[in-house]
């Protein structure tokens, strides 16, 4: 069976700094995979490489069977693999409907072309499906700065859903929810498989990453030092001792 995702042998390197070493990692569809560690491990870094922000010094990166290793951040979107930022990259001039609509349609030159003689409203259909399924149609008139946190965070992943990914990256989602948003983001994610989009998560909120994920991969010094599901990884000494005790 060919994975949706799969990684070999990536590194990346920062100077002469191993931000990510020789790692390993594999997605099949509907999986919801966690990644944990502790700063500074290159989570992030990962994230960007997989998303194409960042180029790896070696290794592969494959999408449901494609080497997408050499390829833009716009090119592996259009394949299907989106993310989201730690920042949220939101447009707060924008309404919550609106910032969706921009992440909708991605145009090639053909399609902008053919809109400047017919022209058309892009994926209001879409729009509108993710904003219920996220449950911000009461929102979707409001503008970013006038939500809370929590609610933002769910406008940034509708910005990722809206554009029907296979592969949907999050980088620390639950950054700065109170339990109640953390409980109901978990709840989301989990319905993502059954909409056709599997799921990587980052996050240090240790609730949602073993109470949402189908397994866990620890990275440390940018290796993957444990991989299994969330109970057996939870007690692994080798993640205790590098990530959850140390306070993670």
């Amino acid at each position: 069976m060919t994975a949706l995702l799969e990684v070999r042998d990536l590194t990346v390197r920062h100077g002469g700094v191993i931000a990510i070493d020789q790692v390993d990692l594999r997605i099949d569809a509907g999986q919801v995979v966690g990644l944990i560690g502790p700063n500074g491990a290159g989570k992030t870094t990962f994230i960007d490489t997989l998303s194409g922000f960042t180029a790896p010094a070696h290794g592969s990166i494959l999408l449901d069977g494609v080497d997408v290793t050499g390829t833009r951040p716009h090119e592996r979107a259009r394949a299907g693999l989106v993310r989201t930022f730690q920042s949220l990259e939101l447009f707060d001039d924008l309404t919550v409907a609106d910032n969706l609509a921009v992440a909708a349609h991605t145009p090639t030159w053909r399609s902008t072309v053919t809109d400047l003689f017919r022209p058309k409203s892009h994926d209001a259909a879409d729009v509108h499906r993710v904003l219920d399924q996220l449950g911000l149609l009461p929102l979707a008139r409001r503008f970013p700065l006038e939500l809370s946190g929590g609610q933002r965070q769910l406008v940034a992943l509708g910005r990722a859903l809206v554009a029907e990914p296979k592969l949907v990256l999050l980088d620390e989602p639950a950054a700065g929810l109170d339990p109640a948003e953390t409980a109901e983001l978990s709840r989301l994610l989990r319905t993502l498989p059954a909409t056709g989009a599997s799921v990587l998560v980052v996050d240090h909120d240790m609730s949602l990453i073993l109470g949402v994920c189908d397994r866990v991969d620890v990275l440390d010094f940018g290796r993957i030092v444990a991989s299994g599901p969330p109970d057996v990884v939870r007690d692994d000494p080798v993640v205790i001792a590098a990530y959850l005790g140390a306070g993670g």
